[in-house]
């Protein structure tokens, strides 16, 4: 059931960085309409709708309230994510001595937004260069700039909040699952869906095989098929060891060659050892396993449900294909 909104963003659709961020949002908003959006680059953008011109509009991403006022700056971000529920990952950003980081950080980008975002071939004449901020009590021009409709502005706008998210996300605890029966755990899994990785380029049929040994650690068999599912057969062995022994043993180490190691958390474990989900603190890697070559659709999905509230970016999500069950 839709409510009422709580604030129309105004953001630059020829930003592939901002237009992510858009969609993140549309999903979070899940049709309940708590956000509208207006793209800033279409023609038909008024800007003087707003009291705005096109050096307002340039000079730094705005937000419309129900009453009626304009906000500006790192609040419009704050505003929206607090919108969808996830009002707390902006949270940071108001604590002692960080508005004016992020504040400054918003600048920075805005001046070289075009640039970082592969864009800088499209301004000409100085078209499109972002125009520095008002200067304190200088008066704000309500007239809308001739030929304005033609040009597509292209505002500063969410691709900060991407950067922002990113530093908060990598820094915030990842949850494990309460507990792991390592007995139940180890066993042959299949690859269901992950990150794509550089080591597993043209990995297809990709399974595991994990065996307790007599020293307490796991040996681990990866293996998968390259390019096809009558491929070459690529196979990696290493061995993993759990680092909280007191506690869940969902937190382990894995090494396939020394000196080189990295963290293996169990992040989702199905009650009955038929589905797990294996992370990384910093989010960058993700696998989704299963005791068989396919997934039940509805667990799947409420696994990916699980999965973003943890602050995983879906999008880089690939599924793995698997070949028909014997």
């Amino acid at each position: 059931m839709n409510g009422p909104w709580q604030i129309r963003v105004l953001y630059d659709g020829d930003c592939p960085l901002c237009s992510r961020e858009i969609r993140f949002l549309e999903r979070r908003d899940r049709g309940r309409g708590r956000i509208q959006f207006e793209d800033i680059a279409e023609p038909s953008f008024d800007p003087g709708a707003y009291g705005l011109d096109a050096r307002d509009v340039m000079a730094r991403i705005h937000g419309v309230l129900p009453d009626g006022t304009v906000i500006e700056g790192v609040e419009v971000f704050r505003r929206a994510y607090a919108a969808v529920g996830l009002g707390w990952l902006m949270a940071p950003t108001r604590w002692p001595g960080f508005p004016r980081l992020t504040e400054l950080a918003y600048r920075i980008f805005a001046r070289n937004r075009l640039r970082w975002t592969g864009r800088a071939s499209a301004c000409e004449a100085e078209r499109c260069q972002v125009v520095a901020p008002r200067a304190p009590g200088e008066q704000r021009t309500r007239a809308r700039e001739p030929g304005f409709g033609h040009v597509r502005v292209r505002a500063l706008g969410l691709a900060l909040l991407a950067t922002l998210l990113a530093c908060q996300t990598t820094n915030a605890p990842l949850k494990v699952v309460n507990e792991v029966d390592l007995d139940r755990y180890v066993g042959r899994w299949y690859e269901i869906a992950s990150f794509p990785q550089r080591f597993q380029r043209g990995c297809v049929a990709t399974a595991a095989n994990y065996t307790l040994r007599d020293d307490g650690r796991i040996q681990v068999e990866n293996e998968c098929r390259d390019g096809a599912f009558d491929g070459d057969l690529r196979r990696a062995e290493g061995v993993a060891w759990v680092t909280d022994p007191s506690a869940s043993q969902a937190k382990l180490k894995v090494q396939f060659f020394w000196p080189f190691r990295g963290d293996y958390w169990i992040i989702e474990l199905d009650p009955e050892y038929r589905y797990a989900v294996v992370g990384h603190p910093s989010r960058d890697y993700l696998w989704i396993l299963a005791r068989t070559r396919t997934m039940n659709p509805a667990d799947y999905q409420t696994l990916l449900a699980r999965i973003e509230a943890q602050g995983y970016d879906l999008e880089r999500l690939n599924q793995t294909p698997q070949p028909p069950a014997p």
